[in-house]
């Protein structure tokens, strides 16, 4: 018989604590689900340390692990992607092998799933109820306000669009990653709008206490900047309308325009022209902005509460 719920979760250099915090999920899921109702489905996504080995030593001893490996990196979107097509659950969970989330979570995601009729349930850090601890500054600052541009985008209909702790009915998650690569964060949240698959959320608590020092420091520039231009792209992609803020939202457009002007030398009607036209652009994408932000505070207040 196929299990009633598959958990995927996708690993990359997690280093010594791996088996330890595998086994804190398996005695959970024993405990709530018992061994016959679940399967855990661990993906590495090409691990440099001795993650692939401790993944498949532990799926040795647990016969409701699956252990599946990447040859090489292929990022997070490939390694959770691989895990939901192997799995065969009727509901699929998605979830961080760091522990960031409790494993209790993963039951309280599940039972609001079935509870709610919804198609995806997310784990949410930042609506009420939710809470994050431990989180360094910058990292904190980013992600809050990512998740903000992105609600800003959907009009304020959901508060976390970046994670993957997330439940889902397995049938449409298999079918939306078969059908192409879609990221498994905000790219499966637009989808399921797109779909007008029902989406809820409940508050949890993503703590980073018990990460490693070295990891709460590390920012990668590179990196960070590669997905802050990701989340700009989808935003816009779900929003096309937000573009016309843009020109509002830059200052220094009049003066570089005067400036232009004057190195070509142009006329004084010409300057006066170029001057009004721009003043007149500026002066409309900030009505523009303002009808959006209204637009999202108005329907960002209902979801102050609980679904």
């Amino acid at each position: 018989m196929n299990p009633k719920l598959s958990v995927v979760v996708p690993v990359y250099n997690e280093g010594a604590t791996l088996f330890s915090r595998l086994s804190s999920m398996l005695v959970w899921l024993d405990a709530e689900y018992g061994r016959e109702a679940y399967e855990l489905i661990v993906v590495d996504d090409g691990s440099t340390d001795a993650s692939r080995a401790t993944i498949e030593s532990f799926a040795r001893r647990h016969v409701s692990c699956v252990a599946l490996a990447h040859g090489a990196n292929c990022g997070m979107n490939a390694a959770v992607r691989t895990g939901v097509l192997r799995s065969s659950g009727e509901c699929v969970v998605t979830f961080d092998s760091d522990l960031t989330y409790e494993p209790a979570a993963i039951g309280r995601l599940v039972g609001e799933l079935h509870a709610s009729g919804s198609t995806v349930c997310v784990a949410s850090p930042y609506m009420r109820g939710g809470a994050c601890v431990g989180i360094p500054l910058v990292k904190r600052l980013l992600s809050r306000w990512a998740n903000r541009f992105l609600s800003y985008a959907t009009r304020g209909r959901h508060f976390t669009m970046t994670g993957i702790v997330r439940a889902y009915r397995g049938n449409w998650l298999r079918d939306a990653l078969s059908v192409r690569a879609i990221d498994a964060t905000y790219g499966l949240f637009f989808e399921a709008l797109r779909c007008g698959a029902p989406i809820v959320e409940i508050p949890e608590t993503l703590d980073w206490s018990a990460q490693p020092k070295d990891r709460a420091r590390r920012v990668n520039l590179l990196a960070t900047a590669r997905r802050t231009w990701r989340v700009f792209c989808a935003g816009i992609a779900a929003r096309p309308a937000l573009l016309a803020g843009i020109p509002g939202l830059l200052p220094g457009i009049l003066p570089a325009v005067v400036l232009i002007a004057l190195f070509l030398h142009a006329s004084t009607r010409t300057l006066a022209i170029a001057t009004g036209v721009t003043i007149a652009i500026q002066y409309t994408s900030l009505a523009l902005v303002g009808l959006q932000v209204g637009d999202f505070l108005t329907n960002g207040a209902v979801l102050c509460k609980r679904p």
